[in-house]
């Protein structure tokens, strides 16, 4: 399933800013590959100045490719991890019936936050008021009483609202093609960063500028031993 037209349309123009400034950088460095080593300049002359330094380009190279091989590990590691654990939930899950508090004047940088408390009986209790108490992820800001909540097999502090998990199944569901065309587009970006991070570490090599970056192949080896 290919995902929505807009949601496409919307990832690639807000990338666009930073493919802009990034291709400005490799341009850069190109013209800088263009120098013969160890250019002086004579007497009379005036020094050509570049409008950034190339460690600043390996540096914004580097940054963009960690963080996207993070967004590629989301998309394709964490994402599907949960909508298993919410698939558990709803073909194993134990039910029970308790209640769903929402705060309504709860806001969050002023939006209004998605967050409650679900109260439900101890099912391994033998006390009558044995209660848990714990604060869940809603997807139906409202409260509720004597409802359905799931509890994971032998996990009874893990109640979620029967309700607001079918609805996570559902959202998560849906984004499937949507989180499946960013890990692609991720990865184009980590490919094309990479590349272009050791296109201009070989500039800086080949014409003798490790006095602007002198370590660094080392800053490369660290951002690919530190990718997820």
């Amino acid at each position: 399933m290919l995902p929505d037209s807009s949601y496409v349309r919307k990832i690639i123009l807000g990338s666009i800013p930073l493919m802009m400034v990034l291709t400005f950088m490799l341009f850069e460095a190109i013209e800088r590959s263009k120098l013969p080593p160890y250019q002086t300049v004579e007497a009379g002359q005036v020094e050509v100045s570049y409008a950034i330094d190339l460690k600043h380009c390996i540096f914004l190279y580097l940054w963009v490719a960690f963080l996207c091989s993070v967004l590629i590990v989301y998309c394709l590691h964490t994402m599907p991890r949960k909508r298993a654990l919410i698939r558990k939930y709803l073909e194993e899950g134990v039910s029970t019936l308790g209640d769903v508090f929402y705060p309504e004047d709860q806001t969050c940088y002023g939006l209004n936050a998605q967050y409650g408390t679900v109260t439900y009986g101890h099912p391994n209790s033998e006390l009558d008021h044995a209660y848990i108490r714990r604060s869940v992820r809603l997807f139906q800001n409202f409260s509720r009483e004597w409802v359905p909540i799931l509890l994971l097999p032998s996990r009874p502090f893990s109640g979620h609202a029967k309700a607001d998990l079918e609805m996570a199944y559902l959202s998560a569901e849906r984004q499937k093609s949507a989180l499946s065309f960013l890990a692609m587009y991720s990865s184009v970006w980590l490919t094309g960063n990479l590349g272009a991070a050791i296109y201009v570490l070989r500039v800086v090599r080949s014409n003798k500028y490790e006095d602007e970056f002198p370590r660094g192949w080392m800053w490369l080896g660290i951002c690919v031993a530190a990718m997820p």
